[in-house]
């Protein structure tokens, strides 16, 4: 059986702030980010610094058998909560795990903020994520331009990922060989 876990960046080995910045500048990650430019080790330390000890914005890395596979960042503004993904490697695109980690994110979301729905936004040509927020209940709220990129906003609400979490814990269980308990 598989072994899945996400850990936060800050309790774990030191070399992963830097990992981080590593494999968010790729160019397949940059490419589906709000800002594609290549974040500097300068500024992303400076960034990371501000995060430590914060419940309020949290970077993840997510680890199947000891081996990192993506990175998940939650983060609270106010009422609304954003929540991001991304794998660490090119080759594992298509392998399932964007499902597991939004899996993990919306759980995330739900048991440890007191909200009764998520919003998010994707870039509308990033129809892949589209989908697969979808098959977890999201439904379409909008149209947004920022820095001249256009985004769908995105809503789920609480009651409706209630009726879908335990089938899809039990096809990530199957398609990962875990008994996850995410």
């Amino acid at each position: 059986m598989n072994k899945v876990e996400f850990k936060d960046v800050f309790d774990i080995d030191e070399s992963y702030i830097l990992r981080v910045l590593a494999w968010r500048n790729q160019e397949f990650v940059r490419s589906k980010m709000v800002s594609k430019d290549i974040i500097s080790e300068k500024d992303h330390l400076n960034y990371m610094g501000k995060l430590v000890g914060r419940d309020d914005n949290k970077i993840f890395v997510g680890f199947i058998n000891g081996e990192a596979f993506g990175i998940v960042t939650c983060k609270v503004e106010d009422t609304n909560i954003d929540y991001g993904y991304y794998l660490v490697k090119e080759e594992l695109l298509g392998m399932g795990f964007g499902m597991l980690m939004e899996y993990f994110s919306i759980k995330y979301v739900f048991d440890n903020f007191f909200v009764d729905k998520i919003k998010i936004k994707v870039l509308d040509d990033n129809k892949k994520v589209i989908s697969l927020h979808k098959k977890f209940g999201f439904k379409v709220s909008g149209n947004i331009t920022f820095d001249e990129r256009s985004f769908v906003t995105m809503t789920l609400e609480k009651d409706i990922w209630e009726e879908k979490k335990e089938r899809h814990k039990k096809i990530i269980n199957k398609v990962f060989n875990v008994n996850t308990s995410l």
